[in-house]
């Protein structure tokens, strides 16, 4: 546990930079909880605001992620940021702030065929029809700053009824120009509508949806002097929602941005979230902690997650196992970011099991653990 001298004029953002020397010196290590918001609060001598702020800020750099267990440190590697999305932040911006000033934005949203590796980012099928978001942040002499392009999963409007309502227009319109000999909306993406998703984040969370990315290192595009950076978006049951694919100048840039890492190559890219190949090592462990003693059967549904999810789906872990996909979501994250330690960790969420007398004193607990 963390344990500082207590000071009642210590800030949300002091706090955090405190916990961040911590974690970078591996206190908690990746995969662990932090303390809980009571227990940092009487650290600090803070009120749980105060800490909940703390936190929130470590959340949106990366370092922390929250989930129904905890919130627990992420693994700093090299080139990925991983952090739950801001409603603000669709479709995002990797403009430093100076480049920021005296912008406008605009949004295009169409029909068009889905490409091959935005189809394996989110798990569909190439060449079926989904909607197409072009976003562009202008200068304030109407130069492009930033271009987007996000393809949304082509199920996605019927979970959103905002979506579905602009797509119901979108048709419409192809509808009317229909005569003209455009072509029809699945070979076409000519024509689209003006609209700003920038709302697309509070749509979901309406949803009962928590919204997270996992951002690729830059690389270079297309065009000289630019970088591109690639977004996946998914939700808290392991869900993708969309893929971005940013662009910006380079010299425009946010330095947070340009120190991601290297690209990584196509022997290596980044894999969607919760992709993991279990060493020899780590499934003899595993392997061994599913046949644990009763007083340690939470290690062994842990376990089995894991084993499970490194070939199936968190719905398909979920459904083999009779549990939520929030929870199997919550232990395939905690694994991917500390490994088998941070299996071993027992989550704090909930008030502390009672065990029977007889439990008690053979250290047995007659309650299933997770």
């Amino acid at each position: 546990m963390l344990t500082y001298p207590t000071d009642t004029a210590v800030t949300a953002r002091t706090i955090s930079r405190d916990l961040k020397e911590k974690i970078r010196a591996g206190h908690p290590a990746p995969g662990l909880d932090l303390p809980s918001e009571r227990d940092l609060a009487g650290a600090y001598q803070v009120t749980r605001q105060t800490v909940r702020a703390a936190v929130s800020l470590l959340q949106n750099e990366g370092w922390v992620q929250r989930d129904r267990l905890g919130t627990f440190v992420l693994k700093r590697a090299p080139g990925t940021v991983h952090r739950v999305a801001d409603e603000r932040d669709f479709p995002g911006r990797l403009l430093r702030a100076e480049a920021v000033v005296d912008t406008a934005v605009s949004g295009t949203l169409r029909e068009a065929l889905l490409p091959e590796e935005p189809a394996q980012d989110l798990g569909a099928t190439a060449g079926v029809t989904t909607l197409v978001h072009d976003h562009r942040v202008h200068g304030p002499h109407g130069e492009i700053l930033q271009n987007t392009r996000t393809y949304l999963a082509p199920d996605l409007p019927e979970v959103l009824p905002q979506l579905s309502t602009l797509r119901s227009a979108l048709r419409m319109m192809w509808t009317q120009h229909w005569p003209s000999g455009l072509g029809e909306p699945s070979t076409t993406g000519e024509l689209g509508i003006g609209v700003d998703l920038v709302d697309l984040y509070r749509w979901l969370r309406g949803q009962g949806r928590v919204v997270r990315f996992l951002d690729q290192a830059p690389r270079s595009s297309s065009h000289p002097g630019t970088i591109t950076v690639l977004r996946h978006i998914v939700d808290d049951d392991g869900h993708s929602l969309a893929r971005s694919s940013m662009t910006v100048a380079t010299g425009n840039a946010d330095p947070s941005t340009l120190a991601r890492g290297a690209h990584p190559t196509s022997e290596n890219r980044q894999s969607p979230p919760f992709s993991y190949s279990l060493s020899p090592q780590d499934r003899s462990w595993l392997e061994a902690w599913t046949l644990s003693r009763p007083a340690e059967r939470g290690l062994a549904l842990r376990a089995r997650i894991v084993l499970l999810g490194e070939t199936r789906s968190p719905h398909a872990v979920a459904s083999a196992l009779g549990i939520s996909p929030r929870v199997v979501c919550a232990w395939l994250d905690r694994f991917r970011a500390g490994g088998l330690p941070a299996l071993r960790a027992r989550s704090r969420r909930g008030r502390p099991r009672r065990t029977e007398p007889a439990a008690r004193d053979s250290g047995l607990d007659r309650r299933p653990a997770t």
